[in-house]
């Protein structure tokens, strides 16, 4: 029988990159020979095929900045195509400043409490934009 739908279980989203990943389906006695992940722009209202492929990941490259995409995927095994799987829907984050991000900047100032305490954001410098480890980001607030 053809293989039940994968699931799309999780996903890194960077500034223009998305690498997903889904679940491997029930293959019903007969090995999966690819999956087909389609998707776009919520905005742009159509869907595209974006990868054919043996692996249970893609990464899905140049995508605009805040910006909504949704993604589908199937698989395929001798015995046919299986339903596709819910869209998985996702945000890119805003574009880094051109200026470079500070090392540490303050959101609110002490006369701008909220609920009488100071909200400060700081992060780590992007070092390599074609990688997914790069970027920490800690909010904390002090009394």
């Amino acid at each position: 029988a053809k293989p039940t739908a994968p699931y799309a279980q999780n996903g890194m989203v960077r500034f223009d990159r998305i690498l997903m990943q889904w679940e491997l389906p029930n293959e019903n006695g007969s090995p999966i020979l690819e999956y087909q992940v389609y998707g776009g722009a919520v905005k742009d209202e159509q869907v595209d095929l974006l990868y054919i492929g043996p692996a249970n990941y893609a990464i899905l490259t140049g995508l605009e900045h805040s910006t909504d995409y949704h993604y589908k995927i199937n698989a395929t095994n001798d015995q046919g195509t299986s339903d596709f799987s819910a869209y998985w829907q996702v945000r890119t984050p805003m574009k880094k400043p051109e200026d470079g991000m500070p090392k540490k900047k303050k959101i609110l100032g002490p006369d701008d409490k909220v609920n009488n305490e100071t909200w400060v954001c700081d992060w780590a410098e992007v070092l390599d934009h074609t990688s997914f480890e790069n970027i920490y980001v800690n909010i904390d607030n002090s009394k």
